[in-house]
C-alpha cells in the first residue's frame, strides 16, 4: 500500500506512540504504476528505511530454473532468458490464434491436473482476449455455465488512487 504524504506522517507517529515498527515491503527494480510514484526507491536511494533483503531463492525448486532466475536478479537478462530457453521454459509462438490455443490448453490441462495458472500478458487487451478465449473454452468443457451473469457495483469518485483501497480513510 502506497501511502500519501499525511497518511505516512500519522502512520509513523502512530507507531512511535505505540513502540511499534512500520515495515514497507517491496522491490522497487520490479514494476510499479505510474500514477502512484516511485516513493520506494526514492525511500531507499536517500537512506530514510532501513533495508532487508532476501539472498536466497526459494520459490523456483528446479535448479535450472533458479540459476535462471538469479542471473535475472543479478541484472544478467541474457544469460536469464538463455538458461530458460536451455530449461525448455520458453515457448514461442509467432501466430496469434495458435498462442490463444496453446494458452488455453495449457490452462485447461493444468485446471484437470487441480494446478492452479497464471497468465501474464503485456496489455490489457491481450488479457482480455485471453480471458475470453479461455472462458469460451472453459463453457464448451462445461467447467462454466453456458449464460454469464452481470452483476453491477458501486464505485466512489472523490478518492484519490491510495485512498481507494481503504474503507476506512484518513
Amino acid at each position: 500500500m502506497l501511502l500519501e504524504r499525511k497518511q505516512m506522517h500519522w502512520l509513523l507517529n502512530y507507531a512511535e506512540r505505540n513502540q511499534a515498527r512500520v515495515i514497507l515491503s517491496g522491490d522497487a527494480r520490479q514494476h510499479h504504476a505510474v500514477e502512484r510514484g516511485d516513493a520506494l526507491r526514492v525511500l531507499e536511494e536517500h537512506g530514510a528505511v532501513r533495508q532487508a533483503g532476501l539472498s536466497t531463492i526459494y520459490r523456483q525448486q528446479a535448479h535450472e530454473v533458479r540459476a535462471a532466475v538469479q542471473d535475472l536478479a543479478d541484472g544478467k537478462t541474457v544469460a536469464g532468458f538463455d538458461k530458460f530457453e536451455l530449461a525448455g521454459a520458453i515457448h514461442e509462438v509467432e501466430d496469434k490464434e495458435e498462442r490463444l490455443a496453446r494458452i488455453t490448453e495449457l490452462y485447461l490441462e493444468g485446471s484437470a491436473q487441480k494446478k492452479s495458472s497464471l497468465i501474464v500478458a503485456p496489455t490489457h487487451a491481450e488479457a482480455r482476449t485471453i480471458a475470453a478465449g479461455v472462458r469460451a473454452a472453459m463453457k464448451k468443457n462445461g467447467l462454466l455455465a453456458k449464460e454469464d451473469h452481470v452483476f453491477s457495483r458501486l464505485e466512489g469518485i472523490d478518492l484519490t488512487e491510495s485512498q481507494r483501497p481503504d474503507p476506512i480513510g484518513f
